[in-house]
């Protein structure tokens, strides 16, 4: 079992199709069905809605491709474990901000990533963390993380194949 953490940058597409909606579609659906679990943070709920909202101010999505959006990403979060952020999350973010110099949102994301890293080590357990932030990326992989991106996608089928 793998636990694939996705960050906003990869969630967002599956509810507005662009560049790498097939990888955040292929996790949701493929993967999660191949008993691997798809975890995030809370905030990355916040970030969606935000996300959503503002491209519907911008007309990029008209009030009814929101709506679908919202109930689809109802459905998708009774699949997805979501991570509370934690005092602890926070103080490795604040370890992150400080050791790599990230946005506050990536360095929760980030803090939270690690603490489900220590969590399923006990276990021995992977913990992959798919984003195309690339800031992220860079930090997450300095931290010693498997990093996967949207054009890792085959990649990923391949090394997951049965």
């Amino acid at each position: 079992m793998v636990y694939f953490y996705i960050d906003t940058s990869v969630l967002v597409k599956r509810y507005k199709t662009e560049e790498g909606t097939d990888l955040a579609d292929y996790l949701m659906d493929e993967a999660i069905s191949e008993g691997n679990i798809v975890v995030t943070s809370s905030i990355t709920m916040v970030e969606l809605f935000s996300v959503l909202k503002r491209a519907q101010k911008g007309r990029m999505l008209s009030k009814k491709d929101v709506s679908i959006a919202l109930a689809a990403i109802a459905r998708d979060s009774e699949r997805i474990m979501i991570r509370p952020v934690s005092e602890d999350t926070m103080g490795k973010a604040i370890e992150v901000i400080m050791e790599h110099g990230t946005r506050t949102l990536d360095a929760i994301h980030l803090g939270s990533l690690m603490e489900l890293r220590d969590t399923m080590r006990l276990v021995r357990e992977d913990v992959l963390l798919v984003s195309d932030d690339r800031e992220m990326c860079e930090a997450a992989r300095k931290e010693r993380f498997e990093v996967i991106t949207s054009k890792d996608l085959d990649t990923l089928r391949k090394k997951f194949e049965r």
